[in-house]
């Protein structure tokens, strides 16, 4: 839909001057965020997740947000806010973002300390400084320029940013839809996600979904002393990597039966989307420093990162891990895995097979369970045509002086797929930053021009959203 009002949109010039002045200030702030440790998946760091709670609430109240709420979920908190003054007609536009990080394991692979926000060059490095804080701060920059040069928006804001993305935002579903009055809207943006390359700007049309298990496996009651007992007891750990090498082949390919079931053929235009990208495999790999590229060689490399579904072995773990040598059969051994899925895919069918493919496997003298983990994303397809994604292509051709690319995303954010379930609302992923950043890694970094750029790009979204109004209702 679009909407029908005039607007006058002057002062934008004087908000991107406002934004640029600002420059240290806002570097300040994204130091600070860093600095809480909020690792959502470690009940340890609960407390540290309500404190950049707090600390959004706090910027978003200096920014001159209204109404702004750490609002309880039954998990990790989210925080609301919102500024709803623009001209009758213009549209309400959702702002989401995510203020938790991954564990910074392993640590001894940081340069520095993985709180610490230092900045190198023209980099800011720490965990979260792509994923998802310096996006978030953004918005609440962006937004307090307008506020400080035109006391107001052309627009009206909702701010929706949420604590427990990165756990696959378990609490989120029941949330949204006991809130779906507050938080109705006419489109929402997110600014957790990425761009497709350094040169060519993208709007992602699509995202992954995700489904997550551990399995256990269970011997004896107690670790045993392997000459006294080896050939007599079962070992745990020879138990886990039969099983989770029986779930697929020396390509990656999944062996589980009904995993592709509801697997979509690729159609000519998505593949399109993907050629446009210009990626280059072995670039890619050298930038993270793999060895090599990988996968089901019936697809390309980012078909199958963004298009097909995928299997992984998160971590493995049983048995003595310190050093040197302890002589002992295991009792137990345990794995997490995770598969990403696509549109058509459901997180809880997929969880299904692999669980009756761990349940089938009944190896002799052992016990295997395997249950569903809380990481779990229903997988999302846009449309380019929506109001949103038309404004945020105008921006990224500004911002990039080229036409951006129309891809799908092979990570996954929970909340897009449920705001189309339960707001009825499409979601334009507008993000700034690249995936060989770090990201879930050792040594996240976020480029200082990136940083920036998220900011000038929101300033002017929100102009542009109220100008692509005006001009709509002259037509």
């Amino acid at each position: 839909m679009f909407w029908t009002a005039k607007v006058s949109c002057g002062g934008l010039k004087d908000v991107e001057t406002h934004l640029h002045e600002r420059k240290a200030a806002y570097l300040e702030q994204l130091k600070e965020l860093i600095a809480i440790p909020s690792v959502s998946a470690l009940e340890s760091h609960r407390e540290d997740v309500r404190e950049a709670a707090r600390y959004v609430s706090d910027k978003m109240k200096d920014a001159g947000v209204e109404h702004v709420e750490i609002m309880e979920t039954g998990g990790h908190p989210c925080v609301y806010g919102d500024w709803l003054h623009a001209s009758p007609g213009m549209p309400t536009v959702l702002l989401y973002a995510h203020f938790d990080v991954q564990p910074v394991d392993p640590l001894h692979l940081w340069k520095d300390r993985p709180f610490s926000g230092s900045v190198e060059g023209e980099k800011i490095f720490g965990r979260g400084a792509q994923d998802d804080k310096s996006g978030l701060l953004t918005l609440i920059q962006a937004f307090e320029a307008w506020m400080h040069v035109n006391e107001g928006l052309p627009v009206n804001v909702k701010f929706l940013l949420e604590g427990q993305e990165e756990i696959g935002s378990p609490n989120m579903p029941a949330f949204i839809q006991n809130h779906k009055g507050k938080l109705a809207a006419d489109m929402a943006f997110s600014a957790d996600g990425s761009q497709p390359s350094a040169d060519v700007p993208g709007l992602y049309m699509g995202l992954r979904g995700a489904t997550a298990a551990q399995i256990d496996v269970q011997t004896a009651s107690r670790d045993v002393h392997s000459g006294s007992f080896g050939g007599l007891v079962q070992n745990p750990i020879h138990v886990l990597v039969q099983l989770l090498s029986s779930m697929f082949d020396s390509e990656g390919k999944v062996k589980v039966e009904g995993f592709y079931d509801d697997v979509l053929d690729i159609d000519d235009e998505v593949r399109q989307d993907l050629i446009n990208i210009g990626h280059d495999a072995q670039k890619a790999c050298a930038a993270v420093g793999a060895i090599a590229p990988f996968g089901d060689q019936a697809y390309t490399p980012l078909e199958r990162i963004y298009l097909r579904p995928s299997f992984d072995i998160l971590g493995i773990w049983g048995g003595f891990q310190g050093e040197g040598i302890k002589t002992i059969i295991p009792s137990s051994a345990h794995a997490k895995i995770s598969s990403r899925i696509v549109p058509n895919q459901d997180p809880d069918r997929v969880y299904k097979v692999l669980e009756r493919h761990a349940q089938r496997f009944v190896p002799a003298a052992a016990n295997v369970s395997i249950h569903q983990l809380s990481f779990k994303a229903i997988p999302y397809a846009g449309s380019k045509e929506t109001p949103g994604n038309l404004a945020a292509k105008e921006i990224l051709r500004e911002l990039y002086g080229r036409e951006p690319i129309f891809p799908r995303m092979g990570g996954s954010i929970p909340i897009v797929a449920l705001f189309k379930q339960h707001l009825g609302i499409d979601t334009t992923t507008l993000a700034f930053g690249l995936d060989s950043q770090g990201v879930h890694a050792p040594n996240e970094f976020q480029p200082l021009s990136y940083f920036e750029m998220s900011r000038l790009a929101y300033a002017r979204l929100f102009a542009k959203l109220a100008d692509i109004a005006s001009r709509h209702t002259e037509l």
